[in-house]
C-alpha cells in the first residue's frame, strides 16, 4: 500500500506497501494500517513491544509528541521524505 496524505488534503492513495509519513498522524496511520495487515490488536502489539496499549492507541489516533513533529517538519524543510515499507513476514525480526 503506498499511503501518502497531502498536507492539505487527507485524502489517501493506495497502491502497494509504503507509506509516506508527512505528520505524526500519518505515522499513527501506517502503524494502524500495518498493525491490522499483520493481524495484531492494540494489546498484542503493545505487549510484544513493551509498550502501554493506551500509548499505541494515541499514537494510532495521531496524538504524537511534539519532537516528532519537529523533526518531520525538519526533514521536509531538507527535502526528505520519510517512508515506511513492509518487510517479508518470513524475515520479520520479532525484536
Amino acid at each position: 500500500m503506498i499511503q501518502e496524505a497531502s498536507k492539505d488534503s487527507k485524502e489517501i492513495e493506495v497502491s502497494e506497501q509504503r507509506w509516506v509519513v508527512h505528520s505524526g498522524s500519518d505515522l499513527g496511520r501506517a502503524v494502524a494500517d500495518i498493525r491490522h495487515i499483520r493481524k495484531r490488536t492494540q494489546a498484542e502489539l503493545s505487549a510484544e513491544a513493551g509498550l502501554g496499549r493506551t500509548w499505541l492507541a494515541k499514537l494510532e489516533a495521531g496524538r504524537t509528541a511534539l519532537v516528532l513533529e519537529l523533526l518531520l517538519r525538519l526533514l521536509r524543510r531538507l527535502g526528505a521524505t520519510v517512508t515506511i515499507t513492509i518487510d517479508d513476514p518470513e524475515k520479520h525480526d520479532a525484536s
